[in-house]
């Protein structure tokens, strides 16, 4: 039996669209029993018509509202999260409230699946109600396009500026400098950025700062390299960091610049154990095992490792 489940948007182009082609093209050939190791058998009878018995006429007839939608509602009731797709869960919401209480400043140490990402939603639109402006930093172009439709999708008609992944507008024009500005009238403002964008000189010097300004970093122990903290010399009002694991792996120094910045984790902190007993992530079991490498391995690895490195920078 052999399962596989990957995602990717054919209406996107680039990557995305060549993907799905080839995945289009090696399902055809597993169909057809093209594929070799693999043995493709007819579906017994007894078991299709089982099947056909229960199935719904047609996709238009599914019920594609999840469980989770259904318990916590697709609208909202509450004035406050009236106008976002969902009413937050209790963790959340209590985090939400004490980074509050901490003159909106911290790290939400959430696990994967506590949805981090939309409680920091949250946090903007209450941010962007009374006024504010903000600027969201992530590590990657991939987060970069994640965001890109979450903010669509949970804040509507928010103006949203993209600075970075392939994006060079912000250096062309003074967009960048009056999009975060703290001047009223011109409705709710996001700039959103690659962390690589964000850390440079000519970036920052665009931005202006100032306590109308939010800030929220994701996958936040990736700012705290010595390059990328750059990003801290922004003086923001409230301040948001992102991570299940904000502490940087063997680097004191970096893991101090981001709680000096941030002041400190948020509570409740929700781990992976909490993930699992909300269902919000399966139970599994992690067994790390050590493979130490020979001097021949090590130097190969080393040569390796160089090679991605000119290749990334490249």
């Amino acid at each position: 039996n052999l399962e596989s489940f990957d995602v990717f948007c054919s209406w996107n182009g680039g990557n995305d669209k060549e993907r799905s082609r080839r995945h289009a093209n090696y399902f055809g050939r597993l169909w057809d029993g093209e594929v070799s190791g693999l043995e493709v058998k007819p579906i017994p009878e007894i078991a299709k018509d089982h099947l056909l018995s229960i199935a719904e006429p047609g996709l238009e007839d599914l019920d594609l509202e999840t469980e989770d939608e259904k318990e916590r509602g697709t609208t909202t009731t509450g004035e406050r999260w009236s106008s976002l797709p969902y009413e937050p869960f209790p963790h959340q919401e209590e985090a939400l409230g004490n980074w509050k209480d901490r003159g909106k400043k911290g790290i939400l140490k959430h696990a994967t699946g506590s949805g981090k990402t939309y409680t920091a939603i949250l946090a903007l639109h209450e941010h962007l109600r009374g006024g504010g402006t903000a600027l969201v930093v992530v590590p990657s172009n991939v987060l970069l396009q994640q965001w890109t439709e979450e903010i669509k999708f949970s804040l509507g008609d928010v103006d949203l500026f993209l600075a970075g992944g392939g994006t060079s507008q912000w250096k062309e024009d003074r967009q960048l400098q009056a999009l975060p500005s703290p001047e009223s009238g011109l409705g709710r403002r996001i700039v959103l950025s690659t962390l690589q964008t964000a850390r440079t000189e000519n970036f920052r010097r665009k931005v202006r700062d100032g306590n109308h300004l939010m800030i929220v970093v994701d996958e936040v122990h990736r700012s705290g390299s010595e390059v990328n903290s750059n990003i801290y010399t922004l003086d923001t009002g409230p301040r948001l960091g992102l991570s299940a694991t904000p502490r940087r792996y063997e680097d004191p120094v970096g893991t101090q610049k981001i709680f000096s910045y941030f002041d400190g984790t948020v509570e409740p902190v929700f781990t992976l154990e909490d993930a699992i007993q909300e269902e919000r992530l399966v139970e599994y079991t992690y067994h790390p095992h050590t493979v130490p490498l020979s001097p021949e391995e090590a130097e190969r690895w080393d040569e390796m490792t160089q090679k991605v490195r000119k290749e990334y920078a490249r």
